[in-house]
């Protein structure tokens, strides 16, 4: 079989994507966790404390008390200063900086394969130009308007191909465009979009490759037809 370059290989573009993904979960998640010890550590969620009577109340944490013979001297401890805030965010805010290298990265590779996918779908059946479909992708908001003409119209346009053998491509495709919509409102329907989007690109990717082969398959049929000699030409 022919071996393809990486940008047209989907089994490869589709497990770097997965790495790249897993890569960004794990970053964000530690950028949180520290994110959240650090605000913690630095009392912010305790800024309207109510100072109870109950001793067992009052930590020495939170406050510098002098006990008298009579009664106790409460007094708040200062606020951090600046320093002190960007020291204790500071491991937290590099992961979640960090997060945004394979986060472009595995928008790159999904970019890359949804233009590999369109360039499977024949010419005529094809609204726009590769360039728009994938270009007008990178326009903020736009992009959520966007989404239902080059993804779903992509799973569309292979159930098509499949002669509508494949319309799970068409469901998840939709769903997925409606749920990145829907993530406004509630974190939800983002974890929605992100687990119909994946299984969207697995069954994408399969779709593809079996294109893919019948296509490379034509096209050596073709180029041995053509080097086929004509007996009567060869007198």
């Amino acid at each position: 079989m022919q071996k393809l370059p990486f940008t047209k290989n989907f089994n490869q573009l589709f497990i770097a994507y997965c790495v790249m993904v897993v890569l960004t979960a794990i970053l964000g998640i530690l950028a949180w966790i520290f994110i959240d010890l650090a605000v913690k550590e630095l009392g912010f969620k305790n800024n309207n404390t109510t100072i109870a009577v109950a001793n067992d109340d009052i930590t020495d944490e939170d406050y510098n008390i002098t006990k008298n013979s009579t009664h106790y001297s409460i007094t708040q401890n200062p606020p951090p200063s600046f320093v002190e805030i960007i020291r204790a965010l500071a491991p937290g805010l590099i992961l979640a900086l960090s997060a945004l290298v394979p986060l472009i990265i595995s928008a790159v590779f999904w970019l890359i394969m949804l233009y590999r996918f369109w360039e499977l779908v024949p010419k005529q059946n094809r609204q726009y130009e590769l360039g728009y479909l994938i270009g007008f992708s990178l326009i903020p908001l736009f992009v959520y308007y966007w989404n239902f003409v080059a993804v779903w119209g992509c799973g569309k346009e292979f159930n098509r191909l499949f002669n509508g053998t494949k319309k799970t491509l068409d469901t998840f495709s939709l769903i997925y465009c409606i749920a990145v919509c829907a993530s406004f409102i509630s974190s939800l329907f983002g974890l929605i979009s992100f687990v119909f989007g994946m299984i969207w690109l697995y069954q994408m990717k399969n779709a593809a490759i079996i294109l893919q082969q019948e296509r490379l398959a034509e096209s050596v049929n073709a180029t041995a037809n053509e080097e086929v000699v004509c007996p009567c030409e060869q007198g």
